[in-house]
């Protein structure tokens, strides 16, 4: 027997004996609708990849298990991940909007935004300066997670003509989020470098990467949704660094 082959026979078994535990599961609910042993068997199952059952459970166990706290967890927990998989698709549809509106090789549109001090920053102000316009929220894990990347660019090539122009994908219901003016911080949770406007945050995630247009100099789009690595060698590449 080949080194390997034994490891491998085990783990395609173990992968079968899952996958029919994991049918076994998904055939039990369907089977006994209402039962309170559906709690167990969808604990099982995968939230993001099997929400339809997940759903379906929640709604038929309101009819039999409505005043249990265990139900009332659960119910809790699918809704959530009900309101986040429509913010995910509600992003999804923004961005190509946003890809469709603002092509690479068009002139950039105007975008005219309020600081938190009250003064107005348009894009047009910033001609002269290679600019990326960063679409994002602070509700947005990616977008937050990105954030160090959008950081370190901006402080390097700062100083080269480059500019960060954050816009809001809002409102949204929860707490105001300030923004901040030049790579200075407002709030300690947003961390956010350039020219920022309010920023409301309504404490859900999506799994949405964090939309972004690069204009050149003349005002012209250049690059779409450049980030980490991919933007600090296109921003070399402009600046010849």
């Amino acid at each position: 027997m080949a080194q390997g082959t034994g490891d491998s026979t085990t783990v395609d078994g173990l992968n079968r004996t899952n996958g029919a535990y994991y049918q076994l599961c998904k055939d039990f609910i369907a089977a006994h609708p209402g039962s309170p042993a559906q709690l167990s068997a969808v604990s099982k199952l995968n939230m993001q990849q099997d929400m339809d059952i997940y759903k379906q459970v929640r709604d038929q166990l309101r009819g039999t298990m409505a005043r249990s706290g265990f139900f009332a967890s659960f119910r809790d927990q699918v809704d959530r991940m009900e309101k986040q998989a429509e913010a995910t698709k509600q992003q999804e549809a923004e961005m190509k909007r946003l890809s469709n509106l603002i092509p690479v090789g068009s002139i950039a549109p105007e975008i005219s935004q309020q600081t938190p001090e009250g003064k107005v920053v348009k894009l047009s102000d910033l001609r002269g300066k290679v600019v990326l316009i960063d679409f994002w929220a602070s509700w947005c894990k990616p977008c937050r997670m990105e954030n160090p990347n959008v950081k370190i660019v901006y402080d390097r090539y700062r100083s080269k003509g480059f500019e960060i122009l954050g816009v809001s994908l809002g409102p949204h219901q929860g707490c105001l989020d300030s923004g901040h003016q030049a790579g200075r911080p407002a709030l300690e949770t947003c961390e956010r470098p350039g020219l920022l406007e309010q920023c409301r945050c309504a404490g859900v995630r999506c799994e949405q990467h964090p939309f972004t247009v690069l204009v050149d100099k003349d005002g012209k789009v250049i690059d779409k949704n450049l980030r980490g690595q991919m933007l600090d060698r296109k921003l070399a590449e402009l600046f010849g660094s």
